[in-house]
């Protein structure tokens, strides 16, 4: 009867091994997605602004229905997220964002002149 007890109690140790290096994964990924989600959003707002900047005539600080001199505001261009920078163009401009967590997961992402973001890429563990 011990050498039963012994069993059962080093099985049930194996079983919530298993089950403790299964949960570090699974949280190891969830924090890898939390922060492309959050940098999704940084993203979108920072698209706003560079919309409102395309349709701003230079008087008012804008490009006058073009996104060249286009420029991240300060507080934006980095975040607990991620760094981020744009290449404006007279029809469209590319935001490019760099997770804070791996130089290796970045975001990019074009805003045409109607406003629509597309061309969306992901590299490193984003993919």
């Amino acid at each position: 009867m011990g050498q039963q007890q012994l069993l059962l109690v080093l099985l049930g140790i194996l079983i919530i091994g298993i089950a403790i290096a299964a949960s570090f994964g699974l949280f190891a990924s969830e924090e890898v997605e939390q922060n492309k989600q959050a940098m999704i959003h940084d993203l979108l707002n920072i698209s706003m602004y560079a919309k409102r900047y395309y349709v701003r005539p230079v008087s008012m600080g804008g490009g006058s229905r073009s996104f060249v001199g286009f420029t991240i505001p300060q507080k934006l261009q980095t975040t607990a997220n991620g760094t981020y920078s744009a290449n404006g163009a007279p029809t469209d401009v590319t935001l490019i964002g760099v997770s804070s967590t791996a130089a290796t997961n970045t975001i990019t992402v074009v805003l045409d002149s109607r406003g629509k973001l597309s061309s969306w890429t992901f590299t490193g563990d984003f993919q």
